[in-house]
C-alpha cells in the first residue's frame, strides 16, 4: 500500500473530484463522502457523491453512483 503525503494528495485529480463530491454532498444537507475512480492515465472513469440522506434511503452510498 502506498501512503501519500497530505501535499501530493492536493495535486492528485482523484483525490480533489472526490473532495468535491464530499463537499456537494456536505451542501446537500447529506453525509460528506465522495468517490472518484481513475484509470491510469489519469481519466477520470466515474465520480459521486453519498446520497443515502438526501434520498431517504438507507442503500445509496457513493459506490453506486461512482
Amino acid at each position: 500500500m502506498v501512503v501519500k503525503h497530505h501535499k501530493d494528495m492536493e495535486k492528485d485529480i482523484g483525490f480533489r473530484a472526490a473532495l468535491e463530491e464530499a463537499k456537494q454532498g456536505a451542501a446537500e444537507g447529506g453525509v460528506p463522502i465522495g468517490a472518484c475512480l481513475v484509470a491510469a492515465d489519469g481519466k477520470i472513469l466515474g465520480r459521486g457523491h453519498n446520497m443515502r440522506v438526501q434520498k431517504g434511503s438507507p442503500t445509496i452510498h457513493v459506490r453506486e453512483w461512482s
